[in-house]
């Protein structure tokens, strides 16, 4: 039987954490688990509640972080901390806007045969959507380039009020290219990329990275890519399993972080442009290493 640790990352946003920790507390019901809140430095009240409702739980661990890390970072500053207190086997990396929906997690884990270095659940969204597995993307310069000469695009048209219109169309064209070749979610099966907001990491995968369970180069956006391809260049397997189903809320830190959602478009633009940024480097050195290894 493993023992699971579960890092739920949080900001700004309590009401969703207590639903997450009560759906983990229910699919796990005696098993051997330890929850870590990590609080990315919430601007209000939220870390003081959290900290308050579970300070009697022994199964629940609260932490806040210096600064606001961004997801990946609050995820590895979690991870890194549940692993100095916890000897577990599996550790899985959430939103605070995840909940399970799938009776007893540990016997449906037990029951898979396969090795895998990362376990992909069965992401259902509000609508009845499946967010795994994501599309395999076929990543080259080009396609970096073309994302990141639209959000500079956003972020100018957002500046002068004229991007609603833009953004909408960009939003349908680009997820008809990026969902292209999307495998509906019906069986257990290896894949090659999944959905950031819930995920698995063995214990053996997170000390071959020294506990970093995501890349720290992102603040917000392309985890998943970063995901990908390390996977791809360390040869790690990510296995997706459709019968460990949870739901995800999204978009409720989000709302948390801009309120007009013109001001939330142009943290999105900004946000993926760093991002891209810091994936093209990554990119570069994935391509470098190719290089290397011919020559």
């Amino acid at each position: 039987m493993d023992r699971i640790g579960f890092v739920i990352v949080q900001y700004n946003n309590d009401k969703d954490t207590y639903v997450c920790v009560d759906s983990i507390k229910k699919t796990m019901n005696d098993n051997d688990y330890h929850i870590f809140i990590v609080d990315n430095h919430s601007n209000n009240k939220a870390y003081e509640n959290v900290l308050s409702a579970y300070q009697e739980d022994d199964r629940v661990t609260t932490i806040q972080s210096q600064d606001n890390l961004g997801y990946a970072k609050g995820a590895n500053y979690g991870v890194g901390c549940l692993l100095e207190q916890y000897d577990v086997d599996l550790v899985c990396v959430l939103n605070n806007d995840i909940i399970f929906d799938v009776n007893n997690l540990n016997e449906h884990l037990n029951q898979i045969e396969e090795p895998y270095d990362l376990l992909a659940p069965n992401i259902v969204q509000k609508d009845g959507g499946s967010q795994n597995p994501q599309p395999e993307i076929k990543y080259s310069m080009i396609w970096i380039n073309i994302y990141l000469f639209v959000y500079y695009i956003l972020s100018f048209l957002n500046r002068i009020h004229l991007d609603m219109i833009f953004y909408v169309l960009a939003v349908a064209t680009m997820g008809k290219l990026y969902g292209k070749g999307n495998v509906a979610p019906t069986e257990r099966r290896y894949i090659k990329k999944l959905h950031g907001s819930c995920m698995f990491f063995t214990r053996s995968y997170l000390e071959h990275f020294n506990r970093q369970a995501m890349h720290p180069d992102t603040f917000l956006f392309l985890e998943e890519d970063f995901l990908a391809l390390r996977c791809k260049r360390e040869q790690k397997k990510i296995l997706f399993d459709y019968h460990i189903k949870v739901i995800h809320l999204e978009d409720q830190s989000m709302d948390m972080i801009c309120s007009n959602t013109r001001g939330k478009r142009w943290f999105l633009y900004q946000n993926h442009i760093k991002s891209f940024k810091k994936f093209k480097n990554f990119y570069l050195e994935d391509v470098q290493n190719k290089v290397l290894v011919k020559n």
